[in-house]
């Protein structure tokens, strides 16, 4: 079966996200390199993909929470 590339995106930042709090959010920039580390993508996803699945994870009832200088990225409240 073909890999959808979106979609095991999408899972991998969900996964990622699982994985944070307050003290340890992850940024746009850090997420794009775990995916071509980890060999999810291919090539350096762009960052409004994953704003994208930033909003999607939302929309599927889970909090993300920005920090508050936004650059330090966001972290999955209430696990």
């Amino acid at each position: 079966m073909k890999k959808n590339p979106n979609k095991c995106r999408l899972l991998r930042v969900f996964e990622y996200m699982l994985n944070t709090d307050e003290e340890h959010p992850l940024n746009v920039t850090e997420i794009q390199q775990k995916l071509l580390e980890d060999g999810t993508c291919d090539k350096l996803p762009d960052r409004k993909s994953i704003l994208r699945d930033w909003a999607s994870i939302n929309e599927c009832g889970y909090e993300l929470e920005s920090c508050a200088n936004h650059n330090e990225g966001k972290y999955m409240n209430g696990k």
